[in-house]
């Protein structure tokens, strides 16, 4: 190679983008794995402090309010739409319930606007 050549490679390279750096991209995922994780997590917590709120309200209406066989009943009634919140929630039946609203506001918006009256 020439002088001329040697040094218009060298310029060529001292504009050129740095190399990817595979670690950066790595660390960059991780960060995004773990916000995503926190989010869920926090979610999953207040869900469940939500549940057990309204687990303990539902649990001493019901003393207050039945006894015995009924008390028995409404009790495993509370546990058991307790446990299906929670199983829903885990399982992704949020997408399914943010679906289902999205179809009917649409359906909605849809239906022709009723005439005033007046």
């Amino acid at each position: 190679m020439t002088d001329l050549e040697t040094r218009l490679d060298q310029a060529l390279k001292a504009d050129a983008a740095p190399a990817r750096d595979p670690m950066f991209r790595i660390q960059v995922m991780e960060r995004r794995g773990r916000a995503a994780l926190r989010r869920r997590l926090i979610a999953a917590c207040g869900l469940a402090l939500g549940a057990a709120m309204a687990g303990a309200l539902g649990l001493a209406v019901t003393q207050t309010v039945l006894s015995g066989t009924q008390l028995l009943a409404a009790t495993a009634a509370i546990a058991a739409a307790l446990t299906a919140v929670l199983a829903v929630s885990h399982l992704g039946g949020g997408a399914v319930v943010r679906g289902l609203a999205a179809r009917a506001a649409m359906t909605v918006r849809i239906l022709p606007r009723p005439r005033p009256w007046f």
